[in-house]
């Protein structure tokens, strides 16, 4: 918002000062001062004549001076020049005078008292110069009082004339000083005349401070103020404001509105009602701690609230009266505070600056100058301070206050007298309605006074020409031609007298005037444009009197284009400019209302093309290029543009295409940029072959997702790539491999094209060269027919690097290139191949590898030389392994002994050379006690009772759905009291089709006929089932199917485990499910192994080895159930045999329970 000054008093110290007072010496100086802080005087007697008063007591914070006679004693002085003329405190201010022949070089120091918490403080205080003149004030921190203990520069203060201002800074000190001094320093220049400063003020900020406020947006209509104030988010300490933070809203200095609960950060918005005149609107944030609020520095603005304005009516007379300058508006433009003011003698006057020209404006009550455009009188009375000075002004009109919209329409002669002058002038409007009229004191530096009044200004007899007809505009491309058709009548219908000219403008800058002739003729003016939209304004003229009165201007707006048929010729680059891009074709594909637009300020003020993001829809916007001429279609081209993101966290979406005209569908994607998120200018190019010769257009195609936020586009160019389409294609099938040694050489293995760049065969006969290029720079040429392998080896730096193949023909040339990339030198080892083999007692794991012979990067690896190391894992998830032994060279196999209990036991193994280590190879394989039978495993519980339970995946076809959870998941009849079983499943397609589950392991050592039996679920959508088992030293058995598609419900599948798995020491029983469509299930409730018999009661007889007929013996037969429940005692009998006699005996004792 501009500030404007409206003064109700003439007044100048700078000329009282003048008027009453002069140098008492006018001898030129002879030393000139050019330094930023004083030298120190080495001369002990001139050393104690600088300091005019010892210091007194040191300030403690916080410190606030007026500063009183008492408070000033505390302060150091110095006189450095010993010129006598020093600070000295009058009335409430510390003042310093001025020498004729001296620069100034005097200083007053402020004494603080510092604390350990005193880390941060501010100063702040007023300062003015006196008079019309250029004062210089510097102000220094530091830990003495001397001027090279002044070591933090915090003001450089260059004032002319004018009000107190307020200055504030803050600095970080070190408060182990224990006192710090603040040193004001004046360093004016010789023969000036004074400074003052008051009101300073010294403060710890120790408390948080916040940050000053913004003035985001603010606005004034008539009385009514609007403002947008941004609130501080941090502490002038660096650190991030918590709670809320407050806002002090002042108008004059006078609070007005206290909003104490806003956000860090946050906006408010802020109206306010004024009285008429000039207001300073200012905002301080404060926070509160421990009751105690501080406030940040204030930011202001200057605005002026005035009463609607009612329009002056013709005839209007300024004589001015205390009204008109009331009513009027006061711009200082180059804030000298020299300016116009309302003088005693009723006249509007202007007072000089003796160091610059007037830049003054005074902007008069507005002014209605009817409906219609005419001529119109001004005249005027004016006066000087006599023929030594010369006053110069001009008379401009303008529809706002703004100076930058004022046009010059009188120009008076120059004031050089100290009598009353009259000045008077005729100047043209071509449109009616309200004007300002202002008057712009234009004066050199050091005049005097210039006043005018008696301001008049009146319509006179209008001569002023109607306005002229364009008859015809045509252009062909650049050049055309303007045909216009002179009035015959003036404004008020009276016929012309005369000739009559036109005056023609091109976007509002004078372009040509016609020959005169006579009115109603035609004249033609020929014009020129640039590329892009313009407007033409045609106005009749005609001279009356030396002034030249002309008539409304006619407007035409017209773009203009290269001529129909016109294209570029290669190579071509367009920016383009604002003008060139107005004549490209745009089309918003998607209709959303968002596509090209131009941003002169972009890409550092050279301008580029841009494109937004509307909301969250995705971008579908064409820019096309102007034709550009392709002949030789023999040749690659490249396309390219120059191209940036708004920011790297928006990334962009676009095409470079090239077609035959500007519409999306004869548009070809030369380039597919997806994801560009530079936020510097890059360029985006690619080769392209003309399909035949004729004009094409480059188009860029934007289709950004809708979180992208702006692409910038500039550069657009066709260029000859250097490559002609008949040179021969890429190579192929190029391997590239470091040497096996080590060495630092690339083996190049490539396949020679048998085609042109365009598709076309190659001579069979004809020769290719290869040329195989590293990134050292080392090249390597083969040669050989096309479509021959060949091999080449050259020099590579150490580690990657990107290779290079060129294939060019005698005849053509060369033709595309194709990469590669390679790795050379010795590489860190890949991973060991692992196999692992658990031991026939399953109580230990043994481990073999292999080192693969390229690294992990390519490179080679000297396999005899790696070293080996033994790693098993800390967590559960193999995140952190645990070293346990180091290998020594050679050996390839490990043995790593399990514990007692079963378990899935990890180990690694890692390679190592000079370049590093490996990562981990890893073996596994369950160990620990098999179980012993019978095992019987109930899941419905939800538990394991044995594990391992181990679901392999022995490749990517295998299913990862394992789950010990409820089959009512899946059959929802199963109700919730179905329990747990371990399920796999395959909801939805695509299906693995294959999953497996390893259960733990058991022996069979003394086992009999072992058998087992699976309880599964069998329905319409359960999966079949194969039952395996595995163990040490021979191939996997398999041991039955299970069918799972018979009636809805649970099945037990009874599988004899063959004999071949008798008295193993572990046998590993696995089910793999199949699945052949989705849904399906493989639903597992129980398991059980157990030894069989064929009788499942034995007999045992306990009876002496030998019996002696006549005595008496106690025989005992004992009866076994093998079976695993409970048998009823069959009927038995005892005989005693004897030769041929067999006797059946009674039992004396039998079971009271013939249940067993």
């Amino acid at each position: 918002m501009k500030k404007w000054i409206i003064p109700a008093v003439a007044a100048s110290l700078g000329l009282a000062a003048w008027a009453g007072f002069s140098s008492p010496d006018t001898t030129m100086i002879v030393p000139e001062k050019t330094r930023a802080a004083s030298t120190e005087v080495t001369n002990p007697a001139r050393i104690a004549r600088k300091a005019l008063r010892a210091p007194g007591d040191a300030f403690t914070l916080p410190v606030e001076l007026t500063p009183t006679t008492a408070q000033a004693g505390n302060f150091v002085y110095l006189d450095v020049n010993c010129d006598e003329k020093t600070w000295t405190c009058t009335g409430g201010q510390m003042q310093y005078g001025w020498h004729s022949k001296n620069n100034a070089d005097d200083w007053f120091f402020v004494p603080v008292r510092l604390s350990a918490a005193d880390r941060m403080l501010q100063i702040s205080f007023k300062m003015k110069s006196q008079g019309n003149y250029e004062e210089k004030l510097e102000v220094f921190y530091g830990a003495a009082a001397t001027p090279a203990s002044m070591t933090e520069s915090l003001f450089s203060i260059v004032r002319t004339g004018g009000q107190f201002e307020d200055y504030t800074n803050t600095l970080t000190v070190d408060p182990s000083t224990g006192i710090g001094y603040f040193g004001f320093h004046a360093a004016s220049d010789a023969d000036k005349y004074g400074i003052n400063v008051k009101d300073i003020v010294i403060e710890s900020l120790s408390q948080p401070i916040p940050l000053a406020p913004s003035i985001t947006a603010s606005s004034i209509n008539e009385l009514e103020y609007s403002a947008t104030v941004t609130l501080p988010a941090s502490t002038l300490q660096g650190e991030q404001i918590s709670g809320n933070v407050g806002l002090q809203v002042s108008v004059d200095g006078v609070e007005i509105e206290n909003h104490a609960d806003c956000a860090p950060g946050s906006t408010k918005d802020v109206s306010l009602t004024l009285t008429k005149g000039t207001h300073s609107v200012s905002y301080a944030a404060y926070l509160v701690t421990d009751g105690v609020a501080k406030y940040s520095q204030a930011v202001a603005e200057e605005v002026r609230a005035t009463a609607a304005a009612v329009a002056e009516q013709l005839p209007v007379l300024f004589e001015p009266s205390d009204e008109d300058f009331e009513n009027s508006v006061v711009i200082d433009a180059n804030n000298d505070g020299s300016t116009w003011s309302l003088h005693s003698n009723g006249s509007f006057r202007y007072y000089y600056n003796g160091l610059n020209a007037g830049d003054d404006w005074l902007i008069l009550p507005i002014v209605d100058f009817g409906a219609d455009n005419g001529t119109f009188e001004i005249s005027m009375d004016v006066n000087g301070e006599g023929y030594s000075y010369t006053e110069t002004f001009e008379v401009c009109v303008g529809r706002t206050l703004s100076p930058e919209d004022m046009t010059v329409v009188f120009s008076p002669a120059a004031v050089q007298t100290s009598n009353w002058e009259p000045r008077s002038g005729k100047f043209s409007l071509t449109e009616g309605g309200k004007w300002y009229v202002a008057l712009h004191a234009t004066s050199p530096k050091d005049q005097y006074s210039l006043y005018v009044k008696n301001i008049a200004i009146s319509r006179s007899a209008d001569r002023t020409p109607a306005a002229a007809v364009i008859k015809s505009l045509e252009f062909n491309g650049l050049e055309g031609e303007l045909v216009a058709t002179l009035p015959t009548e003036t404004v008020d219908g009276v016929a012309l007298e005369g000739n009559v000219g036109v005056a023609v403008t091109v976007d509002g800058v004078d372009y040509a005037t016609s020959a005169m002739a006579a009115p109603g003729s035609d004249v033609p003016v020929p014009v020129t444009l640039t590329l892009g939209k313009h407007t033409i304004g045609v106005a009749a003229f005609i001279e009356d009197g030396g002034t030249r009165l002309t008539g409304a201007q006619v407007l035409r707006e017209v773009v203009a284009r290269n001529a129909a048929g016109f294209a570029y010729p290669i190579p071509f680059t367009m920016h383009p400019t604002l003008g060139e891009f107005e004549t490209l074709d745009i089309v918003d594909a998607n209709n959303d209302g968002f596509t090209w637009d131009y941003n002169a300020g972009a890409a550092n003020g050279t301008g580029a093309a841009v494109c937004r993001t509307s909301g969250d829809e995705t971008a579908d916007d064409w820019l096309f290029f102007p034709a550009v001429a392709v002949t030789d279609i023999t040749r690659i081209y490249s396309v390219s543009v120059e191209a940036r993101a708004y920011l790297e966290q928006y990334p962009e979406d676009f095409d470079l295409c090239i077609g035959t005209s500007p519409t999306p569908e004869a548009m070809t994607k030369v380039v597919e940029a997806e994801g560009f998120k530079t936020y510097l200018y890059a360029p985006v190019a690619g080769e392209w072959i003309a399909p035949a010769a004729g004009n094409y257009h480059v188009g860029i195609h934007r289709r950004s997702a809708g979180s992208a936020h702006t692409l910038s586009i500039m550069n657009v160019s066709v260029t000859d790539a250097g490559k002609s389409v008949l040179a021969p294609a890429a190579c192929s099938d190029i391997d590239a491999a470091g040497d096996a040694s080590g060495a630092l050489l690339a083996n190049v293995s490539l396949t020679l094209p048998t085609e042109a760049i365009n598709g076309t065969a190659l001579d069979a006969s004809a020769s290719l060269t290869a040329t195989v290029t590293s990134a050292t720079g080392a090249t390597a040429n083969v040669t050989g027919l096309p479509g021959e392998r060949v091999s080449v080896s050259l020099a590579a730096p150490d580690g990657h690097s990107t290779i290079t193949v060129v294939a060019s023909s005698a005849a053509y040339g060369a033709g595309e290139p194709a990469e590669t990339t390679v790795y050379c030198g010795l590489d860190r080892p890949s991973s060991p191949v692992v196999t692992s083999e658990v031991s026939a007692d399953n109580m230990s794991l043994t481990l073999t590898w292999t080192d693969p012979a390229r690294g992990e990067q390519g490179g080679a690896i000297d396999v005899a030389g790696l070293s080996h190391t033994i790693y098993t894992p800390i967590d559960p998830q193999g995140l952190y392994w645990s070293k346990v032994v180091e290998l020594p060279v050679g050996q390839n196999s490990y043995t790593f002994e399990a514990g007692l209990l079963q378990d899935i036991t990890f180990v690694g193994v890692s390679a190592t050379n000079s370049k590093g280590e490996s990562q981990l190879g890893v073996g596994y394989g369950v160990t620990g006690a098999p179980y012993s039978l019978p095992l019987t495993e109930d899941l419905s519980k939800g538990t394991y009772t044995y594990s391992p339970v181990v679901t392999d995946t022995p490749t990517e076809d295998y299913s990862t759905n394992w789950f010990l959870d409820s089959p009512a998941l899946i059959y929802p009849s199963l109700g919730e009291d179905a329990g747990s079983a371990l399920m796999c499943i395959e909801a939805s397609a695509p299906v693995s089709p294959l999953g497996r589950v390893s259960l733990p392991k058991f022996s069979t050592v003394g086992a009999h006929a072992p058998q087992i039996t699976m309880c599964v679920y069998d329905a319409p959508q359960a999966a079949p089932a194969t039952v395996y088992a595995a163990s040490y030293g021979m191939d996997d058995v398999k041991i039955g199917e299970i069918s799972g598609k018979g009636s809805e419900g649970w099945t037990d599948y009874t599988f004899d485990l063959p004999a071949s798995l008798l008295d193993k020491a572990w046998v590993n029983l696995y089910i793999v499910a199949s699945f052949d469509a989705a849904p399906q299930a493989f639903v597992l409730r129980s398991y059980s192994v157990k030894s069989t018999y064929g009788k499942q009661l034995s007999t045992r007889l306990q009876a002496p080895a030998e019996m002696e007929v006549g005595q008496l013996y106690t025989l005992t037969a004992k009866v076994t159930n093998g079976s695993l429940t409970a048998r009823q005692l069959p009927d038995f009998s005892l005989t005693v045999s004897y030769g041929d006699v067999t006797e059946t005996v009674e039992p004396s004792r039998v079971p009271a329970d013939n249940s067993i």
